[in-house]
């Protein structure tokens, strides 16, 4: 019989499964596109699972789902919020996530400065997609953080680790 073992391996909580996310080092599913996510879904399931989590690390994670789920469901100050409290139990990924939403300036002002301070922070912590995050916004023309160098560095750095 054959059996998908990437889903064995990570199969994760009602929550992971809705609402993984692919730049999280730490995920525990099969990533989920931000485009496929069911916010109701995910905010009920993974509300569900932050009451009843055993450890920091694995609420951490759930919030920042959550997260995803509220900004699917066009609930950016709910997403933020979340994004601040994974963020505040150390989770490497919601620094990336909150270091995208100040990049994009999505449910909070932009800011690029504090954009970078992120992308950096959760890329020494392990968050390869943060490197993305920099190429991107060293490549952003207008930024006063404007610079191809480092864009193309930090775009090749995401492209060696993530290969």
């Amino acid at each position: 019989m054959f059996y998908n073992l990437a889903s064995i391996s990570h199969a994760g909580t009602p929550c992971d499964q809705l609402a993984a996310l692919e730049a999280d080092p730490l995920s525990a599913s099969i990533p989920v596109k931000f485009a496929d996510l069911n916010a109701k879904q995910v905010i009920a399931k993974c509300t569900q699972a932050i009451r009843t989590s055993g450890n920091k690390v694995e609420e951490a994670r759930f919030i920042l789902q959550r997260a995803r789920g509220y900004f699917r469901a066009g609930e950016a100050a709910a997403a933020i919020n979340d994004l601040l409290a994974a963020h505040a139990l150390g989770y490497p990924a919601a620094s990336f996530g909150l270091a995208t939403a100040h990049f994009l300036g999505e449910g909070i002002d932009k800011d690029v400065l504090r954009a970078e301070v992120l992308f950096l922070d959760s890329y020494r912590e392990g968050v390869v997609w943060s490197a993305r995050g920099l190429a991107l916004l060293y490549g952003e023309v207008g930024s006063d953080l404007y610079n191809p160098e480092k864009s193309i560095l930090w775009e090749n750095k995401f492209n060696e680790e993530n290969n």
